[in-house]
């Protein structure tokens, strides 16, 4: 997993606080993201693992002045015993609670909580952080300075039989893909391309499963392709907020899976990478 570099540049023209106006409602909406590692923290935190990490997605409503949520975290020392969002601060610096998320020992978790115009205005300006705090480091065990989503996101993924965690049977020694995702935050929207050849059988699914890094499974997040789907597998859908399988899929937590008839659970798999990298990751 690539985790977060601690170089998070706010910059108008690679991100964007989607402050979209409903309608005639006049409702303002606003989308956001985060990734979360142990470095973060301020002093960083002690006793933690490559792997522990979080990401996740904010997503904030004037009308009725709640914050929603969905995040992800692996590897911390030990159950959470608070999460928060903090603010205002920027990178580097701490401040005080602005809302408790309560605890969720069991991720990926999501909730709602009041949050008023003030604190989303922070928000948006990059000056809000969240901070999961455990027994062992009980001032924080890995932080995320929370950003506003950019205005879009291009992900690609090598499709083999040998990144699979089920056995798989029949000759998969020509089984390949690839595929490109994008992401257009002014509309919401998702496109795939997905190319495959040389699988033992024709397709039952294909999906895009998150979180879950390399080496592990994870639940379906959106279906893009059906049974007996060929060549190239293209589509859209529109997501809803909070938007976390953008998160997710910054991070190398979302991967694409095609199944078939002779390997029900998966016979080429290829985890999302990000083509284009910005807010300090490569």
């Amino acid at each position: 997993m690539k985790t977060v570099g601690l170089v998070l540049i706010f910059v108008a023209a690679n991100v964007v606080a989607e402050d979209t106006q409903n309608g005639a409602l006049g409702i303002d909406e606003r989308n956001y993201v985060f990734f979360a590692d142990p470095s973060q923290e301020v002093p960083p935190s002690t006793g933690v693992s490559a792997t522990t990490a979080g990401a996740g997605a904010f997503h904030w409503r004037s009308d009725t002045q709640q914050l929603s949520w969905d995040y992800y975290y692996e590897d911390l020392t030990g159950d959470p015993t608070g999460t928060h969002v903090h603010g205002p601060a920027p990178v580097g610096s701490n401040a005080g609670v602005l809302l408790n998320m309560g605890t969720d020992n069991n991720p990926p978790s999501s909730g709602n909580g009041s949050f008023t115009l003030t604190n989303a205005d922070h928000m948006s300006a990059g000056m809000t952080y969240i901070n999961f705090h455990t027994s062992a480091n009980g001032s924080g065990e890995i932080r995320g300075q929370i950003i506003p989503i950019e205005s879009e996101y291009t992900w690609e993924a090598v499709l083999t039989p040998d990144q699979t965690i089920s056995p798989i049977t029949g000759d998969t020694s020509m089984a390949q893909g690839t595929a490109v995702v994008r992401f257009d935050s002014s509309t919401k929207t998702l496109t795939w391309d997905v190319a495959y050849s040389g699988l033992t059988s024709p397709t039952t699914a294909t999906h895009i499963h998150a979180p879950a890094r390399t080496g592990q499974g994870g639940p379906v997040a959106l279906g893009i392709g059906g049974p007996g789907a060929t060549s190239p597998i293209t589509g859209t859908s529109n997501l809803s907020s909070p938007l976390d399988l953008v998160a997710y899929s910054e991070v190398e937590y979302s991967y694409i899976n095609i199944h078939t008839q002779t390997n029900t659970s998966g016979e080429i798999r290829g985890q999302l990478r990000r083509i284009v990298f910005k807010n300090g990751f490569d």
